[in-house]
């Protein structure tokens, strides 16, 4: 009596190609290959589809990455900038160089207190009465000046408040190359507080 080989030899086979497992940080594209998530975006699982935008007040500048960064408090990712930014109404206390201090107007703080505001966005308004923060961006070197105030370096966070009427000093920002502290001043006004006149002029 035949009886049917348990395993027969004969019988057609069927091979399946393996799904490549991407990990995450990458999207599984159409012609089978991992790809990594490009800059502004991120997947948090193996094998997805596709790569999610980072969601709003996130960034990420990087390619390849499973999670977006999130700005420090009282900033925003500048697209512009490619980096993030102070809020309108902040402005960036610069990092310690050495033992190199900046003055961003919390000089009464503590030690302790004064560090941690080092490279943060500290508000103007307790910090920097007299500056203009009104756009985003603001940094100690750019601060600019309220009409009626001055400050005497691109180095520090305290602003003078000119005269009673304050006409002499228009506000603004140092000019760009040479720094002059003149340019927060009225034409014809010079020095501390715009109080001189210029040469030449009574």
């Amino acid at each position: 009596t035949w009886k049917p080989s348990a395993t027969p030899t004969d019988a057609p086979t069927t091979t399946f190609a393996p799904t490549p497992v991407c990990p995450a940080g990458t999207y599984l594209y159409e012609s089978g290959d991992c790809v990594p998530c490009p800059a502004g975006s991120y997947s948090a699982e193996s094998n997805a589809a596709n790569c999610t935008a980072c969601e709003e007040g996130k960034y990420q500048l990087e390619r390849g990455k499973t999670y977006c960064e999130v700005c420090p408090a009282n900033s925003e990712f500048s697209v512009v900038a490619g980096r993030c930014t102070c809020m309108a109404g902040y402005f960036e206390c610069p990092p310690r160089i050495g033992n190199a201090t900046s003055d961003c107007g919390d000089a009464h703080l503590s030690a302790s207190d004064r560090e941690r505001h080092e490279g943060m966005c500290i508000s103007c308004k307790s910090y920097a009465p007299g500056a203009d923060c009104s756009a985003p961006g603001a940094t100690l070197a750019n601060l600019l000046s309220k009409p009626g105030y001055w400050r005497a370096t691109a180095t520090t966070a305290v602003l003078h408040p000119c005269a009673a009427l304050g006409s002499e000093c228009v506000g603004g920002t140092f000019v760009t190359g040479n720094q002059s502290r003149d340019a927060q001043c009225a034409t014809g006004h010079t020095g501390p507080l715009c109080a001189a006149c210029a040469t030449g002029l009574v």
